[in-house]
């Protein structure tokens, strides 16, 4: 398995808090939910050769987040801290993330 990381240099866990940068701002929080490698495979997680990482915002929404496929590292998140992982909290492979437009 590969491990992940933020601009930090911590790995990236499920279950970790972490904000989310949103219009070269950092303000929206959540929680790691998917992660490649140690969460089931989501057909939406994968864009070719580019792996995202899921996270399930406090609002509710649910962002995938690139992953710099060179470094390793995710790109847009800052790590707030280790929390407890819900398994219900996982995504299911079976549901898509985003709409069909």
């Amino acid at each position: 398995m590969t491990n992940y990381t933020y601009k930090s240099g911590d790995f990236v866990q499920l279950g970790d808090r972490v904000m989310l940068r949103s219009f070269f701002i950092f303000r929206d929080y959540g929680q790691v939910v998917y992660v490649p490698g140690a969460s089931d495979p989501h057909p939406d997680m994968i864009d070719g050769p580019i792996e995202h990482v899921g996270v399930k915002l406090d609002g509710g929404d649910t962002a995938a987040v690139t992953i710099d496929p060179e470094s390793n590292t995710v790109i847009g998140l800052r790590f707030i801290g280790r929390g407890r992982f819900d398994a219900n909290a996982a995504l299911d492979p079976s549901t898509p993330i985003f709409d069909e437009e």
